[in-house]
């Protein structure tokens, strides 16, 4: 008994006091593995719609970027159309990731409707480090709060290009 109270208790508690966060165990953690494996990781988002533009990009584990910018039929100017390379810190990747288990990202689920006539469905993918893959699309007016937090983040990204 003593020994579970030890690691349920103190171990998180000493972590955390050592400036290191603890993470939640959860789905998504499970999923993602070990941080030692989260350089085989990618993450890609993809908001992009015929009519409105937007976004596809690639985030792998190892801080590349490949972000692709397409201007929709309607021209509208909030983004430079182009392809763009650039790279993340560890620190950064890291962070990203660990808004992925905050957010429980695997356990995500988003209503299921038909959407309304030129409305975008932004979609994002989590692949491991074993290939496994884990894909959330939600039309964009629903809100889903931890897939828009997600989204959010990955929309930031936009602006290091």
């Amino acid at each position: 008994m003593l020994f579970f109270i030890t690691c349920i208790v103190l171990l998180p508690a000493l972590a955390f006091s050592m400036g290191s966060p603890v993470l939640p165990m959860n789905a998504t953690a499970a999923f993602l593995g070990e941080v030692s494996d989260w350089e085989r990781v990618t993450i890609y988002m993809d908001d992009a719609h015929p009519l409105w533009g937007g976004r596809r990009l690639q985030l792998k584990g190892t801080g590349a970027v490949h972000l692709e910018v397409q201007k929709g039929v309607t021209k509208t100017d909030f983004m430079r159309a182009g392809e763009y390379n650039f790279k993340l810190s560890t620190a950064e990747v890291r962070g990203l990731l660990e808004a992925f288990i905050e957010n429980d990202f695997v356990t995500i689920k988003t209503p299921e409707r038909a959407g309304v006539m030129d409305e975008v469905r932004p979609n994002i993918s989590l692949t491991n480090a074993k290939g496994e893959n884990v894909t959330v699309a939600k039309w964009i007016n629903d809100p889903v709060p931890r897939f828009d937090n997600l989204y959010s983040k990955l929309l930031a990204l936009q602006d290091r290009q």
